[in-house]
């Protein structure tokens, strides 16, 4: 080892925790002349020489302050008002600048730079040409390589990985093993998660999510608040936005558009195919330049191509060779099976797309079938001749057998009625913040027994059928409230003495109950649970097993998911993701010492995703 390069003032030093001391130290001999760091010149605070080594041109600097196990090695330099402490290293080339701090065993080394008023800690690394700044977090096992950038109030946790020319910011969020790299970028409220893989030059902003093991990479762009799960695979020039979903093992490719409240599941959607409004495929197959849109459902292996335009009904791999589209209100799914013809066969086969368009138009006039038979095989007679006479009479037979059968899907068993309750003429009037609405009683014309709701039993108060689907085992029960353009749909019911209004979504299997009050845009699906008298408001979402009860309240953009619960008085805002417990005692946040060890060792994700760290890194230093 060379001769010191510094020595510690002894009557320059800050207190620091338990009585120790951190000392201004001076150069001995010129470091750095290029950057003016020349004899005598006067640096930064370090507890003792095993902070700062006097080989190589390390040097800490300003106001910065290295104290604890914590090492400066090699080239690295250190200032500003930057702390690094605990077991924390800066090493090679490295700077660690601004109000940045670095603890725990944290590794910034190579040519990485971290400043601003950044929190890099637990066993996170920060390495190669990497940036982390402003006020990003990057913590528990989280590497930062290559010449990825960090910044705006991102936050990286788990075993996170960005690597290559990635860019992670604004209040981005990547967690749970979450992977990005090439020349991607995740910004504003966007997350990825669970093993989530983004690369390439793909984008994901807004508020879409990646997770589940999902990739998504090339050009893709996923906005709003999209989400892409399970092993799907998302590429090319793909534009996936609104509310859409996709998951499964669906593949998403080339220049197609996924929008509004479309879903895929187990699907390939590739070409120029657009799904859009309440589309949905599953386990099928749209290409070419097909539409699917309005309320089609496309199922059981059916492959939708060229120019196909699907705006209803149900699309069925099963009945493909005779095109059976079947809508799904009961009564007009013979004229939906007319339809559904007219817009798949019309493009490539006039015979049997025309003919289902006239006889579409019929029916709809009036006539019988035996009717449109009897002048339709007249008119094919007179007109045609030889093979082309029996091609046009097969057709004939296979529409009019098709809209027989589709009709009679429409039958209920039993004489079953179509819907599943009616409205009451009890009647009440209720105010919301500046406006009153009148509310109406619901009652079971069937049985729902999952909810052990019999027929004839009084329900809840909505403002119109749209507030429940009459599809499903949902339901609205006891003196529970559903109004404005909230739903409630699936398997989810509300009840007790329960408020969702707004544009409010309750979904899955989902209980909202007690006094629980759900509003704005908030969605509770899956198997989440909102009672006593929670609050999930604005963009909110409880989802998977999550539940919020007691007094606790969810706005913002906040979410529970996994088996999150958050309960107590607890207050969950902006855009913080929980999947463990929260709790509120002696005023404060913390997570609940009963639940399992593994989880606790996520507390630094607590409620908000960095406040955690900061109160960690809080700063043990008195200036004197």
């Amino acid at each position: 080892m060379e001769d010191k390069k510094y020595e510690l003032l002894k009557d320059a030093f800050i207190e620091l925790d338990g009585g120790k001391k951190a000392y201004r130290i001076r150069l001995l001999r010129d470091l750095d002349t290029a950057k003016g760091l020349l004899k005598g010149t006067v640096g930064g605070y370090i507890e003792s020489e095993e902070n700062l080594s006097h080989d190589g041109k390390c040097w800490v600097s300003d106001n910065a302050t290295v104290y604890g196990r914590a090492m400066v090695c090699d080239d690295a330099r250190v200032g500003g008002d930057a702390e690094v402490f605990d077991g924390a290293v800066v090493l090679d080339n490295a700077l660690v600048s601004g109000k940045a701090k670095v603890y725990g065993n944290a590794r910034i080394i190579d040519s990485a730079e971290v400043y601003g008023s950044t929190y890099v800690y637990d066993e996170a690394a920060v390495m190669g040409y990497a940036r982390v700044y402003h006020d990003a977090t990057v913590c528990d096992n989280s590497i930062i390589s290559d010449r990825a950038r960090v910044y705006g109030n991102a936050s990286i946790t788990g075993f996170s990985h960005i690597y290559d020319e990635a860019e992670v910011y604004e209040d981005a969020t990547l967690m749970d093993h979450a992977c990005v790299n090439g020349n991607a970028e995740i910004y504003s409220l966007a997350s990825v998660s669970g093993s989530g893989h983004v690369s390439g030059h793909a984008k994901l902003h807004g508020r879409a999510m990646v997770y589940q093991g999902a990739h998504v990479t090339e050009w893709a762009n996923i906005s709003g608040s999209a989400s892409v799960s399970g092993d799907a695979y998302v590429a090319g020039d793909a534009v996936v936005s609104g509310d859409a979903m996709i998951y499964g093992s669906s593949e998403v490719l080339g220049d197609v558009c996924i929008t509004d409240e479309a879903s895929i599941n187990n699907s390939r959607i590739s070409g120029h195919a657009r799904v859009e409004e309440e589309g949905s495929v599953v386990n099928s197959e749209v290409r070419g330049h097909a539409f699917v849109h309005g309320s089609a459902l496309i199922c059981n292996n059916a492959v939708i191509d060229f120019n196909r335009d699907i705006s209803y009904g149900v699309v069925d791999g099963r009945y493909m060779d005779n095109a059976m589209v079947l809508e799904t209100r009961a009564g007009e799914k013979g004229l939906a099976f007319l339809k559904g013809m007219t817009a798949i066969h019309s493009s490539f086969d006039e015979s049997r797309g025309f003919m289902a368009r006239d006889m579409y138009r019929d029916i709809k006039a009036g006539k019988s079938l035996e009717q449109i038979e009897e002048e339709y095989e007249k008119s094919i007679t007179e007109n045609t001749e030889g093979d082309y006479q029996k091609y046009e009479l097969s057709v004939l037979k296979g529409l009019l057998s098709g809209v027989k059968k589709a009709e009679g899907l429409a039958v209920q068993p039993d004489n079953e009625p179509v819907k599943k309750y009616e409205l009451t003429d009890e009647k009440k009037l209720c105010r919301f913040e500046d406006y009153y609405t009148e509310l109406r009683r619901i009652r079971a014309l069937k049985e729902i027994p999952e909810h052990g709701v019999k027929k004839g039993d009084l329900g809840g108060w909505i403002e119109s059928e749209e507030n429940l689907s009459q599809n499903g085992c949902c339901w609205i029960g006891n003196e529970a409230i559903v109004c404005g353009k909230a739903k409630v749909e699936e398997e989810a019911i509300v009840c007790g003495h329960a408020t969702v209004v707004g544009d409010a979504w309750v979904q899955g299997r989902a209980t909202v109950e007690g006094y629980a009050v759900v509003s704005e845009g908030a969605l509770i699906k899956d198997e989440a649970v909102v009672k006593d008298f929670a609050i999930v408001q604005g963009w909110a979402r409880v989802r998977d097993k999550g539940m919020v009860y007691d007094n606790a309240c969810l706005s913002g953009e906040a979410e529970v998911y996994g088996e999150g619960r958050v309960y107590e008085s607890v207050r969950l805002l902006h855009t913080e993701m929980v999947n463990y417990d929260v709790v509120k005692r002696d005023n404060k946040l913390q997570t609940d010492k009963s639940i399992p060890a593994e989880k606790t060792l996520q507390k630094k994700r607590a409620v908000t995703r960095k406040k955690a760290g900061k109160d960690q890194a809080k700063s043990p230093i008195k200036k004197m």
